[in-house]
C-alpha cells in the first residue's frame, strides 16, 4: 500500500516538505555514493554548540577478519549522572550503509548520552561502495564484541 501525500496530517506534510527542500535527492537526482556525502556533508548546521557530556574520547577498536581498528567514539556522562556503573549502549549511525558517521551524529549522540546516563559507544563503520557487504555489518559486530 502506498502512502500518499493525503495521509499526513498538515503539520506532518509541512515537516516532510521542508526536509525535501532541505535534504539532497539521494537515490534520485543524487546517485553516486561519494557526491550523496559531499553535498550531507556540506548541508548548513546550526550555529550552536553541542550538547555537553562528561567526557567524549576517540579512539579505536579491534577490527573485523583482519581489518584495521574500526573508529570509535565514546560518551561519558557528567557528574550530574551519579557515580556508579552506568548502562554501554553501542551506537550505530544511520545512513544505509553509504552515508553518515561519528562527526555527523556526533550531537544526537551527546543527546542521548546526557538524557539517558548511559555511556554511548558511537561505531564508525566502513562505508559502501568502497567497503563491500559485509564490511559495515562485520564492523558492527567487531566493536559491539
Amino acid at each position: 500500500m502506498t502512502v500518499g501525500p493525503d495521509r499526513l496530517t498538515p503539520e506532518a506534510r509541512a515537516l516532510a516538505d521542508l526536509l525535501a527542500a532541505a535534504f539532497p535527492d539521494l537515490g534520485g537526482a543524487v546517485t553516486d555514493a561519494v557526491e550523496g556525502r559531499r553535498l550531507v556533508d556540506a548541508l548548513p548546521r546550526p550555529p550552536v554548540e553541542p550538547p555537553a557530556v562528561g567526557e567524549v574520547t576517540d579512539t579505536t577498536v579491534p577490527g573485523a577478519r583482519g581489518a584495521d581498528g574500526t573508529p570509535v567514539r565514546i560518551y561519558r556522562p557528567g557528574p550530574a549522572a551519579g557515580s556508579g556503573p552506568r548502562p554501554t549502549v553501542v551506537h550505530f549511525h544511520g545512513g544505509g550503509w553509504v552515508l553518515g558517521g561519528l562527526d555527523g551524529h556526533d550531537t544526537s549522540v551527546r543527546a542521548l548520552c546526557r538524557a539517558s546516563g548511559a555511556v554511548l559507544v558511537s561505531v564508525g563503520y566502513r562505508l559502501a561502495p568502497e567497503a563491500r557487504f559485509p564490511a559495515a555489518v562485520d564492523d558492527a559486530y567487531a566493536a559491539l564484541l
